[in-house]
Order: C-alpha cells, then structure tokens, then sequence
C-alpha cells in the first residue's frame, strides 16, 4: 500500500517539508492524489507559500505525511 507521500512523489509533483509535515502545491494532480487518503485530506490546510521560488503560491501542508522524517525516526530509535 503507498502513501500520499509515495504518490505525490511518484507523480514528479514538487513538495517540502519541516519534521513531519509534507507541503504540496495546491494544483489539480496534487488535489486529486490528497483526495484518495481520507485522513490526511481532513487533516490538511491550504497557505500561502512564503519561501522562494514559491513565494505566492497556494500551497497545501499535510500533518504528518512527511514519510522520510518518520523513517529517520525510525532508524534512530533503533540505532540510538
């Protein structure tokens, strides 16, 4: 099974992060992708991106959807 991540990923779709919340452009392709995960579709909120190149944009952050930051927590758990 993928995750949002995976899929916007997937799709060449442009993203960011900070911890582990994923920021995506609010465009139609990463829309639609936000639309097949319920839980993070609920959860996420529209901004207006501040950082360059992206100044201006409207942009969408997902809480808890960055996967790479739960995976180095994952590995640092374990090999603390």
């Amino acid at each position: 099974m993928s995750t949002l991540f995976d899929e916007i990923k997937a799709a060449g779709i442009p993203f960011a992060s900070h911890e582990t919340d994923l920021y995506i452009p609010a465009t139609h392709d990463a829309l639609r992708i936000l639309d097949r995960f319920t839980l993070e579709r609920k959860n996420a909120t529209f901004f207006i991106n501040q950082a360059p190149p992206h100044i201006g944009e409207r942009w969408i952050d997902v809480p808890f959807a960055y996967l790479p930051a739960w995976e180095a927590k994952q590995r640092n758990q374990f090999h603390g």
